[in-house]
């Protein structure tokens, strides 16, 4: 058995996608920044620190280890505008098929090209991308104003276990076989992968519960309207980060109210999900005057992955006054299940 042959049959003690590819990037011993910036300034340099990782070529995987803090050189700063250099890391091989002239591991820098919307650059096939770093004209080290470091860095994860997941792109971007586990770094959510779906298991709801401070008066809220006191608006508003497509929101609302006008009618306790009117709780009330709650429990399906606005609002059914006294308490709640 060559090396390849026997790399290939390593695949399977890492993390792997539904078509058996392993996947790289680093095995994390902390959720700290490995590139970090210093105030060298002959020449600028960012510091790499210690971690190891699975590197891909040839269909698997390749070993390294960082065993202490690198020092990286970053060329001197445009003289006009921006650019954006790519920290990598990369196990070099000269045996046939590859033939890196060396094989020595190496963790170095692709600079970028100076512009007024700076791209970032490739980086050499088989390497790692561990960070970028923004550099605008005229600093002197990385730790001058502008410079940004962003750590992009992948991370990996051995045969069942865990991946760290950076964000909603990184997410939507793995596929791995069913059972498989993930973790947003993001939002905190234990992610686990159904029927080819990512379903959450633990981390992702939100509530919000508010005593009104001043009373809101819906006149006539024949479509769906808003708490009508910017205040109290704007604390029960909220922004929801949904992990996928698949899963469902379950939304519980109360909301005391006073019907103080109107002919018997339904009145609803609404909630807006990205721009949709979804009725969670609905009560037939008799002619004014009436005190009631809107109190219900709806689940909601369809809703896109992503960063996701929620408010809640009132609606009647004809003309009416509704009320939501002032130090009422308003709650509602949204899991992702």
């Amino acid at each position: 058995m060559d090396s390849l042959e026997l790399r290939k049959n390593l695949a399977g003690l890492i993390a792997r996608d539904t078509t058996g590819a392993p996947r790289d990037g680093v095995f994390p011993r902390h959720s700290n920044a490995l590139v970090t910036a210093t105030a060298s300034t002959g020449p600028m340099t960012v510091n790499v620190a210690a971690f190891e990782a699975a590197l891909v070529r040839q269909g698997g995987p390749l070993w390294m280890q960082n065993d202490g803090t690198v020092a990286v050189s970053i060329a001197t700063a445009p003289v006009a505008n921006s650019r954006i250099d790519v920290v990598y890391a990369r196990q070099n091989e000269s045996a046939a098929p590859m033939s890196d002239g060396s094989d020595t591991a190496v963790i170095d820098v692709v600079t970028g090209t100076p512009s007024g919307s700076p791209v970032k650059p490739s980086i050499p096939v088989g390497a790692l991308e561990l960070a970028t770093v923004v550099v605008p004209t005229g600093v002197t080290a990385t730790t001058g104003g502008g410079v940004v470091i962003t750590q992009t860095y992948a991370c990996t994860a051995s045969s069942g276990g865990v991946v760290r997941l950076r964000n909603q792109a990184e997410q939507d971007a793995w596929s791995p076989a069913d059972g498989s586990l993930g973790w947003r770094l993001d939002t905190g959510a234990l992610l686990n992968r159904v029927s080819g779906v990512w379903r959450v298991v633990a981390g992702s709801s939100d509530t919000r519960n508010r005593a009104v401070g001043t009373t809101n008066t819906f006149t006539n809220p024949t479509t769906p309207s808003d708490f009508t006191q910017t205040a109290d608006k704007d604390a029960l508003d909220m922004t929801f980060v949904k992990h996928s497509a698949g899963t469902t929101l379950r939304v519980s609302m109360q909301i005391p109210f006073v019907f103080s006008s109107g002919a018997a009618q339904v009145l609803s306790a609404v909630i807006n999900i990205a721009g949709t009117d979804y009725v969670v709780a609905a009560q037939v009330v008799p002619t004014a005057p009436f005190y009631g709650t809107l109190t219900a429990v709806r689940d909601i399906t369809g809703v896109a992955a992503g960063s996701t606005a929620i408010k809640p609002r009132v609606q009647s059914q004809s003309a009416a006054s509704v009320a939501v006294n002032a130090t009422t308490r308003v709650s509602y709640r949204v899991d992702e299940i």
